[in-house]
């Protein structure tokens, strides 16, 4: 009996552990990015005004999937699984 009560926490210790290196992964994934393009920003030296409309856009809409993703991973973390399918389903109506 005492092996039945060590594999019956197991799953649950797997999957906190999981979910922890998802959220892990997300926030590594938007540094990564957001540091990318902040250096490759600073070397080419230009301004972010004198950039068209369109790579304006482009960003914010890169930048806010970005922040919906780290935030999605958080709710998971956080136990918040209501909330991770309202706002999924809340993104999947506005596209």
């Amino acid at each position: 009996m005492a092996t039945a009560n060590t594999l019956a926490g197991t799953p649950r210790n797997a999957v906190a552990s999981e979910r922890r290196f998802f959220l892990g992964m997300a926030i590594a994934i938007a540094a990564t990015v957001i540091l990318g393009f902040t250096v490759n920003a600073a070397r080419m030296h230009w301004t972010f005004f004198a950039l068209p409309l369109q790579v304006h856009v482009h960003a914010a809409a890169f930048l806010s999937w970005i922040i919906l993703y780290v935030v999605q991973n958080w709710l998971v973390v956080r136990g918040s699984i209501t909330r991770h399918r309202q706002l999924g389903c809340s993104a999947r109506v506005s596209r």
